[in-house]
């Protein structure tokens, strides 16, 4: 009786292929969410509103100090409106001496 054996060589090759995929995935995602920060970033600029923001997969988070509730609003609005963004937390502190020039936290 004979058995039939695993060849050796497409072990290797599976292995290969599943390493490179892995490999590419976690790459791409990095760098997706790099992009995702810079353009969302981008449109708050283009806006005049000085928010940090934090990428996790494709959830955006808002953290800083808006002049007013509807700065904040426009805030979630634009970020939520970038390709790819799936959602928005806007965790801002609502400071009317943010309109003088004040920074984001």
């Amino acid at each position: 009786m004979t058995t039939a054996r695993f060849p050796i060589g497409l072990l290797w090759v599976v292995l290969l292929i599943a390493l490179t995929t892995g490999g590419a995935v976690v790459w791409g995602l990095s760098h997706f969410e790099d992009d995702l920060g810079a353009r969302s970033a981008t449109e708050l600029e283009r806006a005049g509103l000085d928010l940090a923001v934090r990428v996790d997969g494709r959830d955006v988070s808002l953290s800083g100090s808006v002049a007013s509730d509807g700065e904040a609003a426009l805030a979630g609005h634009l970020v939520s409106a970038v390709r790819g963004v799936r959602r928005v937390t806007v965790d801002v502190t609502v400071d009317p001496a943010a309109a003088a020039g004040g920074s984001s936290g």
